[in-house]
């Protein structure tokens, strides 16, 4: 075969190529992690992030997160994850520096928590929700931190009464 068919053939090759989609892209992220049917790749993922073993992922809850009164601000998850059965999981995939985008992030986490319990459930029945935020930019706000950081709500001062 002479040097013009090589280059007909590679051309040719190269052109029936897939072109391969970044799982940065929100539609991607979600397909790979957030639909029903693929809770097995979450499941890994979750488990070398959260750096523990899970039982069960449950993919099919309501990633919207509703108005309660007219005014309120909605909110649309990327992927909301329930594990074992007694905790909820937000993994949010962010490409673009917005800003505000922590405080966002507390936003869908207080809803996620607030929105698991009932009208005639006690407190108690509050499910444990992690927020897990991946960036592909620096935050900012976070510069002097770890790539990987881990915060909890926790309480400050504790004061005895008598």
């Amino acid at each position: 075969m002479n040097n013009e068919g090589k280059i007909k053939n590679n051309t040719k090759d190269e052109s029936n190529k897939r072109k391969l989609l970044s799982p940065k892209l929100d539609v991607v992220f979600q397909a790979l992690f957030g639909e029903v049917g693929n809770e097995r790749i979450t499941k890994e993922f979750l488990e070398a992030i959260l750096e523990r073993k899970i039982k069960e992922v449950d993919l099919s809850g309501n990633i919207v997160l509703r108005r309660e009164n007219k005014d309120d601000k909605m909110g649309v998850l990327d992927v909301l994850a329930k594990i074992n059965d007694n905790e909820y999981v937000n993994i949010e995939m962010q490409v673009a520096d917005k800003d505000n985008l922590l405080e966002r992030i507390l936003y869908y986490w207080a809803r996620v928590y607030t929105r698991n319990i009932k009208k005639s459930e006690d407190y108690i029945e509050l499910k444990k929700t992690i927020e897990i935020l991946i960036v592909d930019f620096e935050i900012k706000k976070l510069k002097e931190l770890e790539y990987h950081s881990k915060w909890k709500i926790i309480e400050e001062v504790s004061v005895k009464l008598m």
